[in-house]
């Protein structure tokens, strides 16, 4: 019962309060407070930027600078705007005449060898051309005449032996024949006879020998010398076509060689070549009339003598003089504060103002790192101030959207 009353006393109270007329005056609405613009800190960039890079065919560097126009300085066109050191390369250069004289006599060098090689070859070829051709005269000359003069000599050899056998057999006949009509015949008749037989045996063993040897000839020597030869010209024919073949590769390796030397040296000359050119970026000119600035709008810089500079860096940029514009990096809530094409103040020096009007890029720059993404904007100045110099910061004042 107790809870009860406590809850609905409220209720109670309050419909009092309504009903009953009060002795309060009314509550007065609080005045709006104007909230503080919001910030950005920019830099001054002169409108229309040509970016000068170094950007050699050859010549990687380094490039030190001997000498630099100063930034913000006006520059005409054509004016030598930074000078570089150029010891490194004229070493180079020398180094890269010499590459081209040691190509130059390379290929002098291949083109002696290869004539000198072309030449052997030649004399190899007909070296084994000749012995080809001696081969299988060789063989001509053997099936034509050598086994013809063979078989007469063998027939003669045969004739004589035969003779001389028939010869030794007729004198033993005529001594048999004579002593055989003595009754008596004394020991010089026996001793005759003896050495008549017995050169008649002799000679039957020798003919028997000789017709041995003969056949033994005819049936092995003979083919053994012509296959032998026939052999002979098949392997100077083979030897003569593996020789084609090999000379053929070594030719083709003399022209590889000499396509190799004579591409070595037009590379060196190439390389020579752009390293002439490279000449031009050791003096810097101005594309046109303007102002100076170092570096560019995204990757200012400052230069001095000694300074190194990269290919390909923004290394310097030529604007146009007396037109400004700002860019700077702002916030994910000032890029969405609905302030796309909207009027904002440029703080300058010594508290000095201006108007612009400011654009956003649509995305956002790549990630640095930051607890909010980061976007590129560009205030455009219709009237740039008289106190406005490349690279000044500024402060870009941007209001609050109104509700």
């Amino acid at each position: 019962m107790r809870t009860r009353l406590l809850l609905s006393a409220p209720l109670v109270l309050g419909a009092a309060a309504l009903g009953a007329p009060s002795s309060l005056p009314p509550a007065e609405k609080a005045p709006a407070v104007p909230q503080p613009p919001q910030s950005a800190f920019g830099r001054l960039v002169p409108e229309d930027l040509e970016i000068l890079r170094l950007d050699p065919e050859a010549w990687q560097g380094p490039f030190e600078l001997v000498d630099v126009a100063g930034h913000g300085a006006p520059v005409r066109e054509g004016e030598v705007v930074a000078r570089f050191e150029r010891e490194g390369w004229e070493e180079a250069m020398e180094e890269a005449e010499r590459a081209v004289e040691e190509a130059r006599w390379e290929l002098e060098k291949a083109r002696l060898r290869a004539s000198l090689d072309e030449r052997r070859a030649a004399l190899r070829r007909e070296e084994a051309a000749r012995n080809l051709v001696r081969a299988r005269e060789k063989l001509e000359r053997f099936e034509r005449f050598e086994r013809e003069f063979d078989r007469r000599s063998a027939e003669l050899s045969r004739a004589r032996s035969l003779d001389s056998l028939e010869d030794a057999q007729d004198e033993l006949a005529q001594l048999e024949a004579m002593y055989s009509e003595d009754e008596l015949v004394d020991a010089t008749e026996e001793i005759v006879l003896k050495r008549s037989r017995r050169n008649l045996e002799r000679s039957q063993a020798s003919f028997g020998l000789q017709e041995d040897r003969r056949k033994y000839h005819e049936r092995f020597e003979l083919p053994e010398k012509q296959e032998d030869l026939e052999r002979a010209v098949e392997r100077a024919g083979r030897e003569l076509e593996n020789l084609e073949q090999q000379l053929h590769l070594e030719a083709e390796d003399r022209e590889r060689g000499l396509h190799e030397a004579e591409r070595r040296l037009e590379e060196a000359e190439k390389e020579l070549q752009r390293l002439r050119e490279d000449e031009a970026w050791f003096e810097l000119r101005a594309p046109r009339d303007g102002v100076l600035v170092h570096g560019s709008a995204e990757a200012p810089a400052r230069w001095k003598e000694g300074d190194r500079v990269q290919p390909g860096q923004d290394f310097l940029s030529v604007g146009e003089a007396g037109r400004y514009r700002v860019e700077l990096l702002v916030s994910e809530w000032i890029r969405f504060g609905g302030l796309e094409g909207k009027a904002v103040e440029i703080l300058g020096a010594g508290g000095s103002r201006v108007l612009g009007t400011v654009h956003f890029a649509r995305f956002p720059e790549p990630a640095t790192g930051e607890a909010e993404d980061r976007y590129r904007a560009v205030v455009e100045i219709a009237e740039p101030p008289p106190w406005a110099a490349p690279g000044m910061r500024v402060t870009v004042l941007f209001p609050h959207e109104k509700e």
